[in-house]
């Protein structure tokens, strides 16, 4: 099993590359749930954007981003809580900032991504997996901003 620091770097390589096979066999092989999530997410975004020349027959962008997006809501549902982590920083310029590789940012995080590809009731499901009520209830009512015009 590949370390997480060593499996982002060969990630970005397979990225660079566009080898999305290679990267599928390679991110199960993460231990971090949140980085697992992460690198899912920015497969799917390859796979959006690129015009990848290794989609099986038949299989468009879309359909390929949307299987890697189920793929991650599966990851994300597996990092540990709390669901929201906030951290505290002292020092001179003591601050606190938003812990983006919590569970529900990862969720928020690919929920976006099916609003774009228009995937509307997956967009949903995901979001409703949040359990914080009103966190929840502010990023469902954002979702529609997220859709791909045309």
């Amino acid at each position: 099993e590949l370390q997480t620091p060593e499996v982002i770097e060969v990630m970005q390589a397979i990225f660079d590359r566009q080898d999305f096979a290679l990267a599928e066999q390679l991110i199960p092989t993460t231990r971090s749930p949140e980085h697992r999530t992460q690198l899912l997410l920015t497969l799917a975004d390859y796979s959006i954007a690129l015009d990848q020349p290794d989609v099986p027959q038949g299989l468009g962008a879309d359909q390929l981003a949307l299987d890697i997006l189920a793929q991650a809501v599966a990851a994300a549902r597996t990092i540990p809580d709390p669901e929201v982590r906030q951290t505290f920083v002292m020092g001179a310029g003591a601050y606190d900032y938003n812990d983006f590789s919590d569970r529900a940012s990862q969720l928020d995080a690919i929920a976006q991504r099916y609003a774009y590809l228009k995937a509307m009731d997956a967009a949903d499901q995901t979001i409703n997996l949040i359990q914080a009520t009103d966190l929840r209830r502010q990023l469902s009512q954002r979702l529609p901003c997220y859709r791909r015009m045309g």
